[in-house]
């Protein structure tokens, strides 16, 4: 009788031990789950500050690189606010202009009296593009027909 006690509270003592288990596991288990979301918090704010921050520290030395008296001005073109910084080489004015479109901030230098608009840049970059595609075409034959005639056939293949 003695004996079936002592089971009996074997298997009391088996079983306490166990539930205690799985609660420190549990525990456990959701201390790391509220963490990883507290740090993805953390991270997600920090991110996005660190974003705005780069943008607002990026005008500010700009605007401080051109600290002179009539240098820095706030203008309108094609409808969208630009910062206009003003810049004076021997006898001719350059213009950095800085403006957000399209989700991003965006710097044009241009010369006075070029007439590039806020697109202006992105237009000449893709007029220059093209015209190294039809040089390189013209290159590209001019070459083939310098070629002998039977090495035109392995310079295709």
């Amino acid at each position: 009788m003695n004996q079936k006690k002592k089971t009996a509270g074997a298997g009391v003592n088996l079983l306490f031990t166990m539930l205690l288990f799985l609660v420190f596991v549990l525990c456990a288990l959701f201390t790391v789950l509220f963490g990883s979301r507290v740090y993805e918090n953390i991270s997600s704010r920090s991110e996005n500050n660190d974003t705005e921050s780069v943008a607002l520290h990026y005008i500010a030395n700009k605007v401080r690189q051109g600290d002179r008296d009539g240098a820095v001005d706030v203008i309108e073109i094609e409808g969208t606010p630009v910062l206009e910084l003003t810049q004076m080489s021997g006898e001719v004015s350059y213009y950095t202009w800085i403006y957000y479109r399209d989700g991003c901030i965006r710097e044009l230098f241009t010369r006075e009296g070029t007439g590039l608009g806020l697109d202006g840049i992105w237009w000449a970059l893709t007029i220059t593009s093209v015209m190294k595609g039809i040089v390189f075409v013209i290159y590209y034959v001019w070459i083939l027909r310098r070629l002998p005639h039977g090495t035109q056939a392995e310079a295709h293949a």
